[in-house]
């Protein structure tokens, strides 16, 4: 039947040719939803709706209206294909933020939709490795047209052997096109490499906080139950380093030092932040602050023995600027009385003047092999200059109207950080990360989120961490406190 003129249905444009079957649907979607049967009827004749998908639609339009005028939408864009709408429509009622997200996801990699319900399974049950080849896809690293056998494989098939294979195609080592092979086909000598290569890479990126004892931190990290004493216990049971910021303040005695390494797993690393007498007073003059740093290394020497220091951080003040204490920092480095090399840490540096944004600087940092310390804060410019093939170091202070440190660093901003990161990962042995922004416990929720964006797991999730070991291994535990476990986080 060829419809013509606008008086035979209710109005239809000319020349819209309707199956028998199917003028009533369309009679009954003009009555219900007058208002939108041009929108369909346009799409009609775009060819974006079959005329046998109209009494669907229609249905579908008097159920949920708002999310079938969405899909409908994403028909016209081309982002979904025809004969979807009504489907789209349900997933958009059921779940409107995963939905919308894999429609971005859709238009940003120009996927079929009939692939989405791969890739929002494999975000529901492995988001971690759904992210990473949805991200590597965006670079190029994987095939498009392979996302949602990748996916598969991650949920059914090599969930074992593809990440290892990712991380060789991230890496350069294997081309996109053979990632699926690699996975499937590794024999024991490949996959002993690639399991090497995880393993570096884990070891490689240390992230954590600056300091672990802030009573703040109670309730959004700290369980209300847990005792001072037993903060640093608690917190290396999820990071894998932290920077002692203490330090700065008052020199331990040897005891207390000797408590931080006991407390600690054999794998838990250090920095230390230098005395700020030696810093900020004596402004590293060797005529006046050797003595401190001789005592101040004598009380940390059983993390340096112990192998658990990453190295020293000399902060420097604002009023140290190069014109007036160049000199005072070489003559400082060349008389440290110690051997970083030979003693396994490093020496890292942090400027808070801008007069060291300069290139000899950079040139002396590398001639000695001393660490730039990177910072993302307001006062200097966020470089990531790499001056220690060794070891590369950045500090997370913040952007805090009044106070840089209390500020959460948003998930687009870990997003940013994390891209700049990765470049400076390829270019050194190792790299530690610290967050700085103490209040509210910000630095431990922003270290976490840094490590998911690198793919990097923590020691253990925090709700997996049980008080009750805490206790006992501090002597804090009493008999009768068992059956409270459950309760102590």
């Amino acid at each position: 039947m060829d419809v013509k003129g606008r008086d035979s249905v209710g109005g239809l444009p000319k020349s819209i040719k309707i199956n028998s079957k199917e003028i009533s649907s369309i009679i009954y979607t003009l009555e219900k939803h007058p208002e939108q049967i041009e929108q369909i009827i346009k799409l009609i004749k775009q060819g974006k709706i079959d005329q046998k998908n109209a009494e669907s639609i229609a249905n579908s339009l008097e159920n949920k209206p708002k999310q079938t005028m969405e899909a409908i939408k994403l028909a016209e864009l081309g982002i979904i294909e025809k004969g979807k709408i009504t489907e789209i429509a349900k997933t958009f009622q059921s779940s409107p933020k995963k939905t919308r997200e894999l429609m971005k996801i859709a238009k940003e990699l120009k996927i079929k939709p009939d692939n989405l319900a791969e890739i929002m399974m494999g975000l529901e049950s492995h988001p971690t490795i759904t992210k990473k080849i949805l991200r590597l896809a965006k670079e190029g690293k994987v095939n498009k047209e392979e996302i949602t056998q990748l996916i598969f494989d991650v949920r059914v098939n090599d969930y074992e052997k593809l990440p290892q294979a990712l991380k060789l195609a991230e890496e350069g080592k294997i081309k996109p096109e053979d990632i699926t092979g690699t996975a499937g086909t590794m024999n024991s000598v490949l996959k002993d490499y690639a399991k090497e290569i995880m393993e570096i890479n884990e070891n490689k990126i240390l992230i954590g906080t600056s300091g672990w004892g802030y009573d703040e931190w109670v309730g959004p990290f700290y369980p209300r139950s847990l005792k001072k004493e037993d903060y640093l216990s608690y917190y290396s049971e999820i990071f894998y380093t932290n920077e002692i910021n203490t330090t700065f303040y008052n020199i331990p005695s040897k005891l207390v030092v000797t408590r931080w390494r006991d407390k600690t797993p054999s794998d838990f690393l250090f920095t230390a932040k230098l005395h700020r007498k030696i810093t900020h007073e004596h402004k590293l003059d060797i005529n006046l602050c050797l003595n401190d740093l001789d005592y101040f290394l004598e009380s940390m020497s059983p993390l340096i023995e112990s192998k658990k220091l990453l190295g020293f951080l000399i902060q420097l003040p604002p009023s140290f600027n190069k014109e007036e204490h160049y000199d005072n920092l070489k003559d400082f480095i060349q008389n440290w009385p110690g051997n970083p090399e030979q003693e396994g840490y490093n020496l890292i540096i942090e400027f808070r003047h801008e007069s060291w944004m300069d290139d000899d600087v950079f040139k002396y940092l590398k001639r000695n092999s001393l660490t730039y310390c990177a910072v993302i804060e307001p006062l200097l410019p966020p470089r990531m200059d790499v001056t220690n093939p060794k070891f590369a170091y950045i500090r997370f202070h913040g952007y805090g109207q009044k106070i840089w440190f209390n500020y959460c660093f948003k998930e687009e901003e870990i997003k940013k950080w994390a891209s700049s990161i990765r470049e400076v990962v390829q270019k050194v042995d190792k790299i530690g990360i610290y967050f700085n922004n103490h209040f509210s416990g910000y630095a431990t929720k922003n270290s976490l989120m840094m490590m998911r964006e690198l793919n990097l797991d923590p020691r253990k999730e925090p709700k997996q961490v049980r008080i009750l070991d805490i206790k006992k291994k501090s002597g804090t535990y009493s008999r009768g406190q068992t059956g409270l476990d459950k309760f102590l986080n």
